[in-house]
């Protein structure tokens, strides 16, 4: 799409510079240089909490994580009220598109996919989400520029998430949507902007004036967007989608952070080693191979299997924690053999019987975001709870929350699936054919919820 400088006309999407002078403006004085954060090991060994906290300059608390459980944001949105349902399908439709030299999906911060409701959230988001973001998106609009206008006297978020990233120097990288306005005329009423500080500036560290606040706004390079039947919003987050790639190539930093910083999975495949490999890799590549359209927009299945996921020379204790505590479905698969050293745990540590706990522990406490625990039975055969040890697994990781023989019993109580494997050449291959639609089943009614959920909020806020 064609661009053009900040008073030309404008058509539904216009850039209001070039994409490499976009960046440029945003950047840091020190970013040439940038280094590993001081105090970070090259193995990784700390927790990616303490990597972010580390990285940033500012002060954030290394334990926070949004009620998703992202501990970081590629996106910060801010918005008035007015475009709620325009920032939400820009947050839903950018977390769906696939970027170019990335291994992650893009993580948006949007109060309804990532708070509850309440003052205390509010700051969180201000004050620990926003300092983590790599881009601070703000969708200016008439609305919201009136607010700012009475902002000495009224509180206005929008006006304090500004503050913020502006006090943040550089990081995150502020990104202006115009709506049917542009700085040009901002800036001739200049004046009817108070010279006093907001009147709230308990989530912010300096007094900015709120007639700076706008004047630092306008100087940003964005985009122009017009809404109405024309309105692009694919070509809007198509062009944010580009300028976040662009942004991460530029500052290695960030790019340091991104191989660290753990990626979400939608499917996580724990199996024995010894009688479940071959199965459990051809399931992995049919799941991969999938692909859903969800809200428009098509996408490839994120899968977690050892094999393939775990990095040379990382800890593999480590390694599948990390995946199984990101990922929306846990797959178990099940068999007569998969089981046998289960039977001896309370003496010998099973790693797959880790697995098994860590899930459930998962399950039971994880109370910001859902998982499901999806066993497959090869060859149809349930284990018997009773066959197993009613002990405590010795594993020095176990989580120790129950025994062995009811982890068991939870196990089989759930709703799972058969498996059968024919003795032919394609006998794998045919099983996974056959249960991967009922897998993937699953995880559409798991999005289907979080999207309804994340509606029920937004439509909450159009209401108040």
């Amino acid at each position: 799409m064609a661009t053009a400088s900040r008073s030309a006309s404008r058509s539904s999407f216009v850039e209001t510079s070039d994409p490499a002078e976009v960046h440029e403006t945003a950047q840091p004085d020190n970013q040439a240089n940038s280094e590993r954060p001081a105090g970070v090991e090259t193995d990784g060994s700390i927790p990616s909490q303490a990597i972010v906290a580390q990285a940033s300059s500012h002060s954030v608390a290394e334990n926070w994580s949004c009620s998703r459980g992202h501990i970081m944001h590629d996106i910060y949105i801010a918005y008035k009220t007015i475009n709620a349902q325009l920032s939400f399908e820009i947050a839903c439709r950018l977390e769906l598109t696939p970027t170019a030299n990335r291994t992650k999906k893009i993580a948006v911060h949007h109060d309804t996919l990532c708070c509850s409701r309440g003052t205390t959230v509010m700051k969180e988001a201000i004050t620990e989400s926003l300092p983590r973001c790599k881009m601070f998106v703000i969708l200016v609009c008439k609305t919201m520029l009136e607010g700012f206008k009475t902002a000495n006297e009224v509180k206005s978020l929008p006006l304090l998430e500004l503050q913020r990233a502006i006090e943040l120097d550089g990081r995150p990288m502020i990104m202006p949507v115009f709506i049917d306005t542009d700085p040009v005329h901002i800036l001739t009423e200049i004046n009817d902007y108070p010279n006093e500080p907001h009147c709230d500036t308990e989530f912010c560290t300096k007094r900015l004036n709120i007639q700076y606040i706008v004047k630092t706004l306008c100087d940003k390079s964005g985009y122009f967007y017009t809404g109405g039947p024309k309105a692009d919003v694919e070509g809007l987050v198509a062009k944010i989608a580009a300028n976040l790639t662009s942004l991460e190539q530029k500052d290695m930093r960030w790019k340091w952070l991104e191989e660290r910083t753990p990626p979400l999975y939608d499917v996580f495949i724990s199996y024995r080693v010894s009688s479940e490999k071959l199965f459990a890799r051809q399931l992995f590549h049919v799941l991969s191979g999938q692909r859903q359209r969800i809200q428009g927009l098509d996408r490839g299945l994120q899968v977690y299997l050892d094999q393939v996921r775990l990095v040379n020379g990382e800890n593999w204790e480590t390694g599948f924690l990390s995946g199984l505590r990101n990922s929306d479905v846990v797959i178990f698969l099940v068999s007569e053999e998969s089981v046998v050293g289960i039977k001896e745990a309370q003496k010998k540590p099973d790693s797959y019987l880790l697995e098994m706990e860590v899930a459930f522990d998962i399950l039971d406490h994880r109370q910001k975001q859902g998982i499901i625990i999806q066993p497959v039975f090869i060859g149809g055969k349930i284990p018997n709870p009773a066959d197993f040890p009613d002990e405590f697994h010795c594993h020095p990781s176990s989580p120790k929350m129950t025994t062995i023989s009811n982890i068991i019993r939870r196990l089989v109580h759930l709703q799972g699936l058969r498996a059968f494997i024919s003795k032919d050449e394609f006998g794998e291959l045919g099983a996974c054919e056959a249960i991967v639609p009922q897998i993937v089943e699953r995880l559409k009614e798991k999005w289907e919820r979080q999207h309804q959920k994340a509606m029920k909020i937004l439509l909450e806020r159009l209401e108040d």
